[in-house]
């Protein structure tokens, strides 16, 4: 009887090697999944963000380039008048 208990022993801890095995295998890829979910997630956050910086330094540059444009007209105008002035 006891060898028998020994078989019966041996044969449930083999049978129960593939169930861990496969418990294991799935909270595995709930822990990818989740993983992959934070990083889509930080991913879309990043693309925002990026979208906002960008929207911004455009804006800033457009700003620039306004400002940079008055100040070349104003002294073309500057340097007419003064031409004129001048009889140049």
């Amino acid at each position: 009887m006891t060898t028998l208990k020994f078989v019966l022993l041996i044969i449930l801890a083999l049978a129960t090697v593939p169930a861990g095995n496969w418990i294991g295998g799935m909270l595995e890829q709930q822990r990818v999944e989740s993983a992959f979910k934070e990083l889509r997630e930080q991913e879309a956050k990043d693309t925002a963000y990026l979208a906002g910086f960008q929207a911004a330094q455009e804006a800033e540059r457009d700003r620039f380039n306004r400002l940079n444009e008055a100040r070349v007209q104003a002294a073309l105008k500057a340097n007419a008048e003064l031409a004129a002035e001048l009889g140049l």
